[in-house]
């Protein structure tokens, strides 16, 4: 019969709906375990990264990876056993607030350290251990000395909090007002949310509106794009009250669930993003790109670390359109699987497939365990398959060495011909973190060497290449470059951050009509030769991008900002100089330049 009852599955769509009710339904088993959410927050993530150089035994996996009850036990164990300094102090002091509503039930005096419990030093728990009063905090939970209005600011980063059986609740405002020469303008304001029900299920949700005018470079880059980086859709912006000509006014919101399957594998629902490495920058999933919708499974056990990751992604930008049409869809899986095969070498392996499907998600790539690349074949090979290496080697308690390696695609043969076929797609990253250089404390440097062989993550269309709502998933530069880059980070007190951010650039770019393998965006089949290809070729183009910051932080949370930022581009082209001063108020979010 035309209209057969069975022919409503013929696209997979009602087996989605099913598996979706199914996953549900664990979902709805699993929160009867104990809760303990991921780890978010900028600061706190940087905060970790550099500790856990410091004190390696005591962390392993990616800062980003941890649930807060434990990141909170960590910094309760290392302010009562550590000789930190009064910027360490500060630090741990940091991570505490954010995370109060996870502190460790333990009294004043008491903290429980973890310790080895067999020979091979594999497993470990928990021991409580006695401290004297005279502890650098006598307790976790820190209070404000004047509330405001005996509700508000009962603790110093909250404006309001519940704390109950039931429920808990925390709410912070967000503002960021930057003004700038040349009309450097930024004005954000917003709100972020958390809270727990049960203390099993947990929600986080932030919102954020903004005006903004941008530096030259990144407005060429919009207009070339019809996107600003990390953001979803805008609309024109004009002061006369602020000098504003050339402005942009955009929303940005994010938002989460979070819950326990088992005691080890935790789940997250939600619309942001999730970055993945080490580095300043990432070759496998950065935080460049606008929010979108995911489905995130971590499973930590023994030395294993495991992550799966479901998205869903727009084929092109809304910019330009009609405000009543539907973007086309595109969907990618991911997992990443790390193993400490030493106590302080951290191994990890990534896989990703980008595809699209007329209604329906591919549901083989469902399976949580299976190699992508296998599926793929299988199906015909109509996807684009990703591979990835990653390691992080931690020397002497104070560098560690890390690197990426991504494979888009490759052929032996043709790698030792050496001619440069186009479709040895690759990229790789090395760098080094180096802390409290020259033994000063809280002086930090971070170097990395980033190089991307041309027309990798690139793909037949914009239905398959690796990049969501015209924005590159992985690095800013999309690909066809070689990167230096350099952060130097100095906090020589509690309140005074001093930072130096520099990148030196080397990218072949397209002429009119051309596609030499920069623009991720392009399809490979309008590449300019098969043979011959190397990083840099095209229209020759060199950058260098410096920002210097400082900063002052009066109140938790509260900082005042100065910067200087310049840029310099050569080529046969184009020579452009631009620099720019500015200063800034910033509540909960600091003001960061994109580096392009």
């Amino acid at each position: 019969m035309k209209h057969h009852f069975w022919t409503t599955f013929k696209s997979n769509y009602w087996l989605l709906r099913y598996s979706i009710i199914f996953g549900l339904l664990l979902w709805a088993i699993g929160v009867f375990s104990q809760q303990q959410t991921l780890l978010s927050g900028e600061r706190t993530t940087e905060i970790v990264r550099r500790y856990s150089i410091l004190y390696p035994q005591d962390w392993y996996f990616d800062s980003r990876l941890v649930n807060r009850k434990e990141l909170t036990q960590w910094a309760w164990n290392l302010v009562n056993t550590k000789p930190l300094s009064a910027v360490g102090v500060a630090d741990m002091r940091y991570i505490l607030m954010e995370h109060n509503d996870v502190l460790p039930s333990i009294t004043p005096v008491e903290s429980e350290q973890l310790q080895y419990i067999d020979s091979t030093h594999t497993f470990q728990q928990y021991a409580t251990v006695q401290h004297p009063v005279t502890a650098p905090l006598s307790n976790p939970k820190i209070y404000s000395r004047k509330p405001i209005l005996r509700h508000f600011y009962r603790t110093p980063l909250f404006l309001y909090e519940v704390d109950d059986d039931a429920f808990t609740l925390r709410i912070q405002p967000i503002l960021t007002g930057v003004l700038g020469s040349s009309e450097l303008f930024e004005n954000h304001r917003g709100i972020k949310v958390r809270a727990s029900i049960d203390r099993k299920v947990w929600l986080e949700t932030s919102f954020l509106e903004s005006q903004s005018a941008f530096p030259t470079y990144l407005n060429q880059w919009i207009n070339t794009f019809k996107t600003i980086p990390g953001q979803g859709l805008y609309k024109r912006y004009t002061s006369s009250l602020f000098g504003v000509s050339n402005g942009y006014d955009y929303l940005n919101a994010q938002a989460n669930i979070q819950f326990n399957i088992t005691r080890h594998i935790q789940g997250q629902f939600g619309y942001g993003q999730n970055p993945l490495g080490y580095g300043i920058r990432s070759l496998f999933l950065s935080d460049f790109a606008n929010n979108y919708l995911y489905l995130k499974l971590n499973t930590r056990v023994w030395k294993f670390n495991y992550q799966n990751l479901f998205g869903e992604l727009a084929a092109e930008s809304a910019n330009g359109k009609r405000g009543d049409d539907l973007l086309p869809k595109k969907y990618f899986a991911a997992h990443h699987l790390s193993i400490n095969i030493l106590p302080r070498l951290e191994l990890g392996l990534y896989e990703t497939v980008v595809f699209n499907r007329s209604r329906q998600f591919e549901l083989q790539y469902l399976n949580p365990v299976i190699l992508y690349r296998s599926v793929e074949h299988n199906l015909g090979s109509p996807d684009n398959v990703l591979l990835g290496l990653d390691a992080s080697w931690i020397l002497a308690d104070q560098v560690r060495l890390y690197g990426q390696l991504i494979l888009d695609e490759f052929r032996l043969k043709e790698i030792r011909a050496n001619r440069g076929w186009w479709g040895n797609k690759s990229g790789w990253q090395l760098g080094l973190e180096y802390t409290n250089v020259a033994h000063i404390d809280h002086l930090d440097l971070q170097l990395e060497w980033n190089r991307v062989r041309p027309y990798t993550y690139a793909h037949r269309d914009s239905l398959s290449n690796y990049s969501h709502f015209f924005q590159p998933l992985a690095h800013p530069l999309g690909a066809n470059f070689n990167e230096m880059l350099a952060l130097i980070n100095y906090r020589p007190l509690s309140a005074w951050t001093m930072s130096l951010k520099l990148a030196k650039i080397n990218q072949g770019l397209d002429g009119p009509s051309e596609n030499w393998g920069s623009n991720i965006l392009l399809p490979y089949t309008t590449r300019q030769q098969d043979y011959g290809n190397l990083v840099g070729q095209g229209i020759d183009t060199d950058v260098f991008w410096g920002y210097f910051n400082i900063q002052f932080e009066f109140k938790p949370g509260l900082y005042l900002q100065a910067f200087y930022l310049h840029r310099n581009q050569k080529s046969s082209l184009v020579q452009q100089n631009e620099s720019y001063f500015g200063v800034g108020i910033c509540w909960n979010r600091l003001f960061q330049p994109v580096i392009l």
